[in-house]
């Protein structure tokens, strides 16, 4: 067989192995034979990076597990303005925390602006270590307070679009159904695209059914499906992320190789794999009617993403209340009268109470929790 993407013969020394749903969205399952080692990575760059981006808001949501590396913290802006960054395990940190200034003898010597406490930590220790010996780095971190003043919900703009994530989107369908023994060379819609910056896009959006059968309730899930069966002679795909973002893909207008209809689906929050029924059974006039955004119901998008929404509360919620708790602990310990690395006396323990309710209750009263919210897929 020969690459899908550049259309060199793959041999032993240049196959590689691809994932039919990127890792970086929480795809696992990976195909050889299909792109070689040159392609894999290029295409990963500037495709699979592209999508993965605008999936990213979704990513963090709905709290994915990667087979490999962790989702990277989401730069995101509250509905007033204020920037924040959402880590990995969901808590919220306000761009920039607190300044840091360090003095010696009166001279002020040193003010850090940082993004979290983690970081201050980082140089703080580098600067004691090479230049500043009596620097105390746990005094200056107590005195540091991170900021934590939006009082707001914060917004995502999400969209999936685009040349490069579209042939993402293609790639994944064509690795599907050459996974499953269908010739590449069959599929001359989804090879031109792929490998002609100037063809059109094969494929469009479509809610006008659901063309999984049985769908789990609140499953964020992601699904590659390949049938040939009652499309008028027409391969096709269909791929879906997130539960939200659903695309069907002309493969072949005129495909005559051998029956197929396989799909693959995952639920990317639990990490684990899904048996799906499913039947695209789309006509010729139907696929026209896709490439010009005609199956886009109105709300129609809308109510896929309030179908997995209450996961992603949940998720959202959790992670709001272990940030809190977290913040309140740090607060109690910071001004509870006890040193870095010694044991807490009873006096100290008793304080530890009032100071967290005391943290909750300003926060409370400032109105300054945070709360995660939405705002729908644009």
């Amino acid at each position: 067989m020969n690459c899908i993407v550049c259309d060199e013969a793959i041999t032993e020394l240049n196959d590689s192995d691809e994932h039919v749903i990127a890792n970086a969205i929480g795809g696992r399952l990976k195909v050889s034979g299909v792109v070689c080692r040159i392609c894999n990575p290029t295409t990963g760059r500037h495709w699979d990076s592209v999508l993965a981006e605008q999936l990213h808001p979704l990513s963090m949501m709905f709290a994915i597990k990667r087979e490999r590396g962790a989702v990277p913290n989401l730069k995101a802006t509250t509905v007033q303005g204020d920037e924040i960054y959402i880590r990995r395990d969901g808590s919220l940190q306000p761009v920039p925390t607190a300044p840091i200034t360090y003095e010696e003898s009166g001279q002020k010597l040193i003010r850090l602006t940082v993004t979290t406490m983690e970081e201050a930590r980082e140089v703080l220790e580098k600067l004691k270590e090479r230049r500043y010996p009596k620097l105390d780095v746990e005094k200056e971190l107590a005195a540091a307070q991170e900021q934590w003043t939006f009082n707001s919900v914060f917004k995502f703009q999400l969209g999936l679009g685009g040349l490069k994530s579209g042939r993402a989107i293609v790639k994944s369908a064509l690795t599907w159904a050459a996974a499953n023994k269908v010739e590449a060379r069959s599929c001359e819609s989804a090879l031109r695209y792929l490998r002609d910056s100037e063809a059109s896009p094969p494929y469009g959006f479509y809610f006008e059914r659901d063309l999984i059968a049985g769908r789990p309730e609140r499953t964020p899930l992601h699904c590659v499906a390949v049938s040939s069966r009652e499309n008028e002679g027409q391969l096709l795909a269909y791929v879906e992320y997130f539960g939200v973002h659903r695309v069907v893909v002309c493969l072949s207008d005129r495909y005559e190789g051998p029956d197929i209809h396989c799909a693959y689906a995952i639920d990317p929050n639990a990490g684990r794999q899904l048996d799906l029924e499913f039947e695209i059974r789309l006509s010729r006039h139907d696929m026209q009617r896709c490439f010009d955004y005609q199956c886009l119901p109105k709300g129609a998008q809308e109510a896929a993403f309030h179908n997995v929404m209450p996961l992603a509360m949940q998720i959202n919620q959790k992670h709001a209340m272990h940030d809190l708790a977290g913040r309140a602990a740090r607060y109690a310990f910071a001004n509870c009268g006890a040193k870095p690395g010694t044991l807490l006396t009873d006096e100290q323990m008793r304080k530890l109470g009032p100071l967290v309710a005391q943290y909750v209750l300003r926060l409370v009263k400032t109105r300054a929790v945070p709360v995660p919210d939405v705002l729908g897929p644009t």
